[in-house]
């Protein structure tokens, strides 16, 4: 017996969005909808936060300064640049891109970012993996000679790490690698990884094989006569 007011928690509740679908065939699809942030998308993000930030403090500095009013009123605005954190914050939550992902028993697919679906046979050997960005290391060596530079002209340099700590979404058909998004941040990518790890194994267990069943009954196919 459940406490008042208690509530079971689905486990596909949370993030990215998922939902157990039927399709017009009687067809159970589960379709996987979240939003993430690309590597690029975040550098875009944190320079446009930056840039409104100072946009903001230089206006006040200019209306402070075009009223006549007093030299203390200046702290307010330019306390406005250390509200730039929250300025990028709020541009990389609107730049994000949304990845829709549809896992049946017989398919899997995905919506590129220009809008076409990709589509793969899952009764081939598969599964999904996360694979550092390709232009990681690209990025370290940067960082690392800016770094030496610094240290000879005796300043310290502190360089965001953006492809370092993304990662390529992919879908591993007989070994082959298949990308379907780039996703910045470790924990965002690895909740995207667990969800479609454990969408496979439900709809596998579905279909009469080896996976996790959601409740009775769903580690046995539907066919010909079935008793529902």
């Amino acid at each position: 017996m459940q406490p008042i007011g208690s509530r079971s928690r689905h486990p596909f509740d949370g993030k990215p969005e998922t939902r157990v679908e039927t399709d017009e065939k009687g067809n159970v699809l589960i379709r996987v909808s979240g939003r993430v942030l690309t590597p690029w998308g975040a550098k875009i993000a944190d320079k446009v936060g930056k840039t409104v930030a100072a946009a903001v403090m230089a206006a006040g500095v200019v209306y402070v300064l075009d009223h006549n009013l007093p030299p203390i009123d200046l702290l307010p605005a330019g306390a406005m640049w250390l509200l730039h954190p929250v300025f990028e914050k709020l541009c990389r939550e609107g730049i994000k891109r949304r990845v829709e992902m549809v896992v049946t028993a017989a398919e899997f697919s995905f919506r590129t970012w220009m809008g076409q679906w990709i589509t793969f046979d899952r009764s081939l050997p598969h599964r999904f993996s996360l694979k550092i960005h390709d232009l990681a290391r690209q990025e370290r060596d940067q960082h690392e000679l800016e770094t030496a530079q610094a240290q000879q002209r005796r300043k310290i340099v502190q360089p965001r790490r953006y492809y370092q700590e993304s990662y390529h979404f992919i879908y591993e058909l007989l070994g082959q690698r298949n990308d379907i998004t780039e996703i910045f941040g470790q924990p965002e990518a690895q909740a995207v990884l667990t969800r479609l790890r454990a969408v496979d194994e439900v709809i596998n267990a579905r279909g009469g094989g080896d996976g996790t069943a959601l409740k009775p009954g769903d580690q046995y196919a539907d066919g010909p006569g079935a008793i529902p």
